[in-house]
């Protein structure tokens, strides 16, 4: 009787018995996919034991690669969104889909690369990813949804602001209104200066869009300028608006006083 003997070559390079026995098929269970292994066979009776024969290869199929982690946020500006994902062993290439408008997932990125930047996109608007994994053998399931939103943009500067009412001598009431463009997010405070010929020094910040300007010089000039910061920076400053306030009347002078000594005919006043 022949008893067949299979050795079995593994990743390990050596190899192992695998089978002996009389029977002429064997199946091997538990193999990597996707991976050549090696077989030799040899015959073995009450005489002795063959020679084997030369190693034979075979290769187990492919599997199609599991769902991916869904992409990962590199960096984010304005108008663009900078994305990475791994690459597994399994994996040869990659397709990204990203929601556009409609609601509907299209294609943005199809190649080998785990990175891709995706421009030309909206100021603070959140957007959808998702990523497959491709080889020989099929696209994978796609990955869970990840959502990334691009950074507003800073604020235009304000109109220049605007007085309200009439200048007095010593105060006036400053009103200004919002930039024509916010840069996509709330405004979060307003910066208003005032020049006294030093140079523009802050008197206001906050959210209020008037302001009462007070302890002034009578007919003296001041100059004005605003400006605005949200989460996408701090605006250029506006325009810049002058101001001068009114004049008044002179407050009461001092009694004159005599200098040196009284004349019999005259008396020389100083003040």
């Amino acid at each position: 009787m022949n008893i067949n003997i299979v050795l079995f070559q593994g990743k390990g390079r050596e190899f192992v018995e695998i089978y002996r026995g009389i029977k002429k098929q064997h199946l091997l269970n538990k193999l990597t996919p996707a991976t050549f292994y090696g077989f030799r066979l040899a015959a073995e009776n009450s005489i002795g034991r063959s020679e084997f024969s030369d190693t034979i290869q075979f290769s187990t199929l492919g599997t199609i690669p599991p769902e991916p982690d869904p992409p990962m946020l590199c960096e984010k500006g304005v108008k663009y969104l900078a994305l990475s994902w791994t690459k597994r062993p399994i994996d040869e290439t990659f397709t990204l889909q990203m929601n556009d408008e409609s609601n509907y997932f299209r294609n943005k990125y199809t190649g080998s690369s785990s990175t891709y930047t995706v421009t030309d996109l909206y100021r603070n608007t959140e957007y959808k990813f998702r990523l497959s994994a491709h080889n020989q053998e099929g696209q994978s399931n796609y990955s869970q949804i990840a959502t990334y939103r691009t950074l507003p943009d800073r604020p235009d500067p304000p109109a220049k602001p605007r007085i309200k009412g009439q200048i007095q001598a010593t105060q006036c009431r400053i009103v200004w209104d919002p930039p024509r463009d916010n840069g996509g997010a709330e405004i979060q405070q307003y910066h208003l200066e005032l020049d006294e010929s030093k140079g523009f020094h802050v008197i206001y910040n906050g959210l209020d869009t008037e302001y009462l300007l007070e302890q002034l010089i009578p007919g003296h000039s001041y100059s004005l300028r605003l400006s605005c910061s949200s989460n996408g920076g701090h605006s250029d400053p506006s325009d810049i608006t002058q101001i001068r306030t009114t004049a008044v009347a002179p407050a009461s002078c001092h009694p004159p006083k005599i200098s040196g000594k009284p004349k019999a005919n005259s008396l020389h006043l100083r003040w």
